[in-house]
């Protein structure tokens, strides 16, 4: 291909069988030259003999491909141009077939977004390149009209309505995804005909209706080809599930898992949660490490006074004692959002005995 001043772009795709060439059309189309790429090691190789700056493209498929999650995926790209010390742009191509929720996904971890070829116009789709300039692409006209809105996803529990705090509904209105809440099987049929992302069914199911894991995942598995389904099954759990219980799971062909957000926080709710709608399997060590090995024996009663919150809450209650910053601030400076700040401090409140934000920073000293 015959050399132009264009900006050079690290094209990462497993299969480039239907990639373009570059020819020096496609490069004046594009506006910019690329070098496709079809590992996470050549890519590496490639940003540590960049120069200044780097520009990355990956198509979207290959998160699942690499099984790995976009936070994780978009962490290591931004480790490794530091470490190269480069600055580093970086585009996610996306297909018609890439739910809005993950747009919206690349957004929050500011990756601009180019639409894929094969399914728009290249006149529309070699936009996209203006990424190389430092700007966060998000054509919202575009991907509100032509991509699958929210993923829903079915939480199958008998008693949910005991557990899911109004502040999680209201946490969950507010995110990329949809619930469909099921306490018996007649609801679970009525949801899977809603065409769902994926399922999940809390623990406690198995004794509530008396079965096995591997009965329970039989019973779901029939229902899912009767509906025409293929998606993946995960177990919400508590810390009382004891490490032998996850090594059923993982004989039963349980997908993965998500957690209590009571015991372990909404952040990592959301990691659980992710990860399902990446189809990536979440067994996640540093949780699985605290499960009790056995039949789990009851916890003694804490102490007078004993307190134990998160790694993040304990961050959200230091800038409310030090700083004194409000939800809004809380929530920019720590990256999450404001309806999980909420949820945080509502729950530190509840675990300290106090009904203002003084009164906790004045007790929690």
């Amino acid at each position: 291909m015959s050399t132009i001043n264009l900006p050079h772009i690290l094209y990462f795709k497993h299969d480039h069988s239907t990639t373009v060439p570059c020819t020096e059309e496609i490069a004046k189309v594009f506006k910019a030259n690329y070098t496709p790429i079809s590992s996470i090691t050549e890519l590496f190789r490639s940003i540590e003999t960049s120069n200044e700056s780097t520009n990355i493209v990956f198509h979207i498929g290959i998160l699942e491909k690499e099984n790995i999650t976009l936070e994780k995926f978009v962490s290591m790209l931004r480790v490794a141009s530091d470490y190269a010390n480069t600055t580093v742009n970086i585009a996610a191509i996306i297909t018609k077939k890439t739910t809005f929720e993950m747009t919206q996904r690349l957004k929050n971890n500011h990756v601009s977004i180019s639409l894929d070829v094969a399914d728009w116009p290249i006149e529309v789709a070699s936009q996209g390149v203006e990424f190389v300039k430092g700007t966060i692409l998000y054509p919202e006209e575009i991907l509100h009209r032509d991509l699958p809105k929210k993923p829903l996803s079915i939480y199958f529990r008998e008693d949910w309505k005991t557990h899911v705090t109004p502040a999680m509904l209201d946490n969950i209105n507010h995110s990329s995804f949809d619930v469909a809440y099921c306490t018996n099987w007649y609801q679970l049929d009525q949801a899977l005909e809603q065409q769902p992302h994926q399922l999940i069914f809390h623990i406690d199911m198995l004794e509530r209706l008396a079965v096995t894991i591997p009965e329970i995942m039989s019973m779901i598995h029939i229902r899912l080809r009767m509906a025409n389904l293929d998606i993946p099954v995960a177990v919400s759990i508590d810390p009382t599930v004891s490490q032998t219980t996850i090594k059923e799971l993982r004989r039963a062909g349980v997908f993965g898992l998500t957690f209590s957000s009571t015991h372990w926080g909404p952040d990592e709710t959301i990691n659980g949660i992710n990860a399902l709608l990446d189809r990536v399997p979440y067994w996640p060590k540093h949780i699985l490490d605290q499960l009790p090995t056995d039949t789990p024996k009851k916890p003694k009663p804490k102490k007078s006074g004993e307190i134990t919150l998160s790694p993040r809450q304990t961050e959200v209650l230091e800038l409310i004692k030090s700083r004194g910053l409000g939800n809004k601030q809380i929530a920019r400076t720590l990256g999450i959002s404001e309806s999980t700040v909420k949820m945080h401090v509502g729950d530190i409140m509840t675990a300290y005995g106090v009904r203002s934000r003084v009164q906790l920073a004045v007790l929690s000293q």
